[in-house]
C-alpha cells in the first residue's frame, strides 16, 4: 500500500531492498516517543519566537527571514531523501515553530485567549480522531487516503488560483472579508479546513499503522513522528485562523 505522508512516501519500495533485524523493527510506543519529542521541539521554538518578537523584536525578525528557506529546503531534502528526515524533520519543525510563534504572539495580543483556545482545540481533536481510530469506529483505506490527498492538493491549487486571481481583481478578497471582518463564507470555508485537517490525521495514524505491522527499520518511527506533528501543527493553524476570524465579528 502506497503512503500518502510524503515523509514516509517511498520507504515501502527501500523496505524490500534493505534486510531488517525483527528485533529493531518500529513500534508504536518509539513512535509515540518521537512524536513527543518533535511536538516538544516545534512548541519550544515557538515560544521562544513569541518571546522575542516583544523583547528582542529585531533577532525575532532575523530568525523569520531565516525560517523561510529553512523550511523549503528541508522539505525539498525530506522529498527526495527520506531518511535524512531525523535531522532534516527538526530543522523544519524548528523553523515553523519559529513562524508559528511569531504569528501565535500577534494573533494574541490582539484577541486573548485565541491561541490557547486553538492549541486546546488541536490537542483535544487529536484524541478524539485516536480513539475512533484505534476502537475502529473509523477505518481508512486505500480510497479513503486518495481521496484525502486528491482533496489537498485540489485545495492547494485552489488557494493559488484564489491568490493570484485577487491580486488581478482585488474585489475578490470581499468575499472573504467586508469591512476588515471575516465573513459568514470566510468562516465556514475555515470549518471545512478544521474537518480536513482533523480526517488527515486518520491519515497519519493509518501510515504509522503501516510501518510497524509492516516491519520497518526503528529508524524510520521519525518519519511516521514528524507527519503526525507537520499534520497537528496545520490543525493548529486552521483552528487559529477560525478563531481569530470569528473573534474579528466579534470585535
Amino acid at each position: 500500500m502506497r503512503s500518502s505522508n510524503v515523509a514516509i512516501r517511498n520507504l515501502q519500495r527501500t523496505a524490500q531492498s534493505e534486510m531488517y533485524d525483527p528485533a529493531n523493527a518500529a513500534t508504536y510506543k518509539g513512535v509515540a516517543k518521537k512524536s513527543l519529542l518533535l511536538i516538544g521541539i516545534t512548541i519550544a521554538a515557538a515560544i521562544t519566537s513569541a518571546a522575542l518578537l516583544f523583547t528582542y523584536p529585531a533577532i525575532a525578525l532575523t530568525l523569520l527571514i531565516i525560517s523561510i528557506p529553512a523550511t523549503l529546503i528541508a522539505m525539498l531534502v525530506m522529498i527526495f531523501a527520506p531518511q535524512t528526515v531525523k535531522v532534516t524533520g527538526v530543522v523544519y519543525l524548528v523553523a515553523e515553530g519559529i513562524m508559528v510563534g511569531a504569528i501565535s504572539a500577534v494573533v494574541g495580543a490582539a484577541y486573548g485567549g485565541v491561541v490557547l483556545a486553538a492549541l486546546l482545540s488541536t490537542f483535544g481533536v487529536f484524541g478524539v480522531m485516536m480513539t475512533l481510530y484505534a476502537t475502529g469506529v473509523i477505518k481508512v483505506g486505500q480510497k479513503f487516503k486518495s481521496f484525502m490527498i486528491t482533496a489537498l492538493f485540489a485545495m492547494v491549487v485552489v488557494n493559488l488560483l484564489l491568490f493570484v486571481v485577487s491580486l488581478i481583481f482585488p474585489g475578490v478578497n470581499a468575499l472573504f472579508y467586508a469591512d476588515g471582518q471575516a465573513t459568514l463564507f470566510s468562516i465556514g470555508i475555515s470549518v471545512v479546513m478544521v474537518l480536513f485537517a482533523s480526517f488527515f490525521i486518520l491519515v497519519d495514524l493509518s501510515n504509522i499503522d503501516q510501518l510497524v505491522q509492516g516491519g520497518f527499520d526503528k529508524k524510520y518511527e521519525w518519519n511516521a513522528a514528524f507527519g503526525l506533528t507537520v499534520t497537528l501543527l496545520w490543525l493548529y493553524l486552521e483552528f487559529l485562523k477560525l478563531f481569530l476570524k470569528i473573534a474579528s465579528r466579534r470585535k
